[in-house]
Parts: structure tokens; sequence; C-alpha cells
């Protein structure tokens, strides 16, 4: 699979746990599907979890997460 920002084959299917730091504060976004590239480091989010990731980083700046 191909790297959509440095153009590497060396992009993989991976599942990971996304840090997100808001004004000091910080929670983790469990079990994040993407492709992660072994040449760059980048991290794409997965169109099935974008949305996900999208509406908990919102839930967490605006107090409905809990923090770490």
């Amino acid at each position: 699979m191909s790297c959509q920002v440095c153009g590497s084959r060396n992009a993989k299917p991976t599942i990971l746990d996304l840090t997100y730091e808001f004004e000091g504060n910080t929670t983790t976004i469990q079990g994040v599907s993407g492709d992660a590239c072994d040449d760059c480091g980048e991290f794409l989010i997965s169109r099935t979890d974008t949305r996900r990731v999208s509406d908990e980083r919102f839930r967490f700046r605006n107090g409905y997460l809990p923090t770490d």
C-alpha cells in the first residue's frame, strides 16, 4: 500500500490508540484503524474511523469525555 503523504510503498494497515491534547488535558481514543507509513511515520486514519475520531475529539473539547 502506498503512503498518501510521502508516496512510499511501505504503508501498512494498523490499529493504534491516539492521544489527543487540548488546553493542557489529554485523552486517548482507542482502537483507531488506519495506515501507518514505516518511512515517514505518518498515520492516516481510515474512512471508517474518521467520523468516530472527530466526534470523540469534539466531545472531549467540550467536556463530555474524561481526561487521562
